[in-house]
């Protein structure tokens, strides 16, 4: 189907990858969003201890415990931000990744000749596992490992 109508089944891919990954992308922004607000107050916090501790109403101590649990969740905040705006632009890529996947495939329907230009362009690598059984029996298993993977969402276009 990709080879004959590509733009049809581009935008199957998109709508399917964007219906799906819609309410993920909209949570992925939310968390994000009261992550860095948390990460302002958390910073004014910080702010307002020094004050404190500079002003008399808070002992060392105090200040110390204080500053030391609020920089360790801020750590942990700016830790999962990253990792959450990883996954978010992860989403956006999934979704912009369906017309070029058309395009690799119909660059590669009708190969006349596998030559090692092209053999390069499509495996990324070969792997060869050998085993040998108590009776020398040897057994051989090859795995291709292609550059252009299959998305996900094809077998839900098909339907």
């Amino acid at each position: 189907m990709a080879l004959v109508d590509g733009e049809t089944v581009a935008g199957k891919l998109s709508d399917t990858c964007e219906a799906e990954q819609k309410g993920q992308k909209e949570a992925l922004e939310r968390s994000l969003a009261k992550d860095e607000e948390r990460i302002n107050i958390l910073e004014k916090m910080v702010l307002r201890l020094y004050e404190d501790i500079a002003a008399g109403r808070i002992n060392e101590q105090n200040f110390n415990l204080m500053l030391e649990k609020t920089q360790k969740e801020q750590e942990e905040l700016k830790a999962k931000i990253s990792e959450e705006k990883k996954k978010l632009a992860d989403e956006i890529q999934l979704v912009n990744s369906a017309r070029q996947w058309i395009t690799a495939i119909q660059e590669y329907a009708d190969i006349a000749e596998l030559d090692a230009a092209v053999l390069n362009k499509l495996v990324k690598e070969i792997v060869v596992h050998e085993e040998i059984d108590s009776d020398k029996t040897r057994h051989i298993s090859i795995e291709i490992h292609f550059n252009l993977k299959p998305i996900p969402e094809v077998e839900q276009v098909r339907k």
